[in-house]
């Protein structure tokens, strides 16, 4: 694999690989739920599985008749989404790449899909300006949803499942109820397409991006726009916010990908150099990793940021400055870290050692002799919450 020429160094990401592989222009990126593999599409219509940590392809799947726009995994990882300009939605095993099953009604394009938080329900957009609400286990459409006046290029539930929102090029942003079907509201202000839009992962914010070269941010509650975030200088093409919610990353046809401030609406970083627009990027569930695409190129980018733990670390003996510290995410109840402390390997001891974001202290710590990692074991019921945003103090 010959790696493409870097791009411009940023302050907290790196680029560290290119997946290259599709015969024509990537679609669309997403990391799986434990940050180990990626899936793309592509106007190659196929849907590839890639390793993160390697850059191999480890599968391609063949199977819709024409540009495939989107496709995702499953909450648990074991299923993968796609949907085509062929019309249709399509589910797939993912250890065994064999079709679930087929998912049909749409009568034009499907730009979009995502699975539930539950995995139980799919939806679905289409530029029959349809939103449509599916069932995983049976494949038939449970709902659909009417109301925007042009093609619908974006939706996604809220964190609870309760409600859609919705981007069109009509230029607004709908709230939906998944229940009763219908709107909750309409949010206007962007003077151009509407690319993407997110529910923050407390489901109290949404979050946009515009041909008008804006993202915004609204309040769900009282349906007020809160900030606009003015930085690009073309069409904005993806907006995520951070797993915690307290950035958002988007990325531009001016070749950029940003990182703000949730709160300030500042912008915290920038990724400059790409040779093309950037059409679509995502953001690792461990917040560690980064994945983009360019228009008219058939590669994948990755960048890789090393995340620190934050305060709180007490020495039994003191070994010197501590440095070098990286979690990987291996599972819901642990974090494995490496660490390096000035230029020698010690065990590591720790009194008292909190993760930003866990409720309760660490119960164990622990040496793998073979890697000389120490493993650091929480509560099962702890979610792996990290904040990447403190420094080690």
């Amino acid at each position: 694999m010959t790696l493409k020429k870097k791009k411009k160094q940023a302050k907290y990401f790196e680029q560290i690989r290119v997946f290259q592989r599709h015969l024509n222009y990537v679609r669309s990126v997403k990391f799986s739920p434990d940050a180990t593999k990626i899936v793309s599409s592509s106007c190659d219509r196929t849907v590839r599985i890639w390793n993160l940590r390697s850059g191999k392809e480890i599968q391609m799947i063949v199977e819709h008749s024409n540009y495939v726009n989107d496709a995702q995994f499953s909450p648990d990882g074991n299923t993968i989404v796609s949907c085509s300009d062929d019309k249709t939605i399509r589910l797939w095993d993912v250890h065994s790449i064999s079709k679930i099953r087929k998912l049909e009604g749409h009568s034009h394009a499907v730009t979009s899909v995502q699975f539930s938080s539950n995995g139980s329900t799919i939806v679905s957009s289409s530029c029959d300006q349809t939103i449509r609400l599916w069932s995983v286990q049976s494949g038939q459409e449970i709902k659909r949803f009417r109301g925007h006046m042009d093609w619908i290029n974006d939706v996604q539930f809220s964190p609870d499942n309760q409600m859609l929102v919705s981007a069109s090029d009509d230029k607004t942003i709908i709230i939906w109820n998944i229940q009763s079907g219908e709107k909750i509201h309409t949010f206007i202000g962007h003077s151009n397409y509407v690319t993407r839009a997110q529910f923050s992962p407390n489901g109290q914010l949404i979050v946009s991006g515009s041909w008008d070269t804006t993202v915004r941010i609204w309040d769900v509650k009282s349906t007020k726009e809160l900030k606009i975030l003015n930085g690009h200088s073309d069409w904005v093409f993806d907006v995520k916010f951070s797993p915690y919610g307290q950035t958002v990353v988007s990325c531009s046809r001016d070749k950029t990908i940003r990182i703000w401030n949730v709160k300030t609406g500042s912008e915290i970083d920038r990724l400059e150099g790409h040779e093309e627009r950037v059409s679509g990027v995502d953001i690792s569930a461990d917040v560690n990793n980064l994945a983009c695409f360019e228009f008219l190129h058939r590669y994948l980018t990755h960048f890789i940021k090393q995340t620190e733990l934050k305060k709180n670390l007490t020495y039994k003996k003191n070994f010197g400055k501590l440095s070098n510290i990286f979690c990987h995410h291996q599972q819901m109840s642990s974090i494995k870290t490496f660490v390096t402390i000035g230029t020698k390997k010690y065990q590591l001891e720790l009194t008292s050692l909190k993760l930003a974001g866990f409720k309760q202290q660490i119960l164990e710590v622990s040496k793998d002799e073979q890697r000389e990692d120490v493993l650091i074991k929480v509560t099962a019921n702890n979610e792996c919450n990290i904040d990447t945003d403190g420094d080690l103090e």
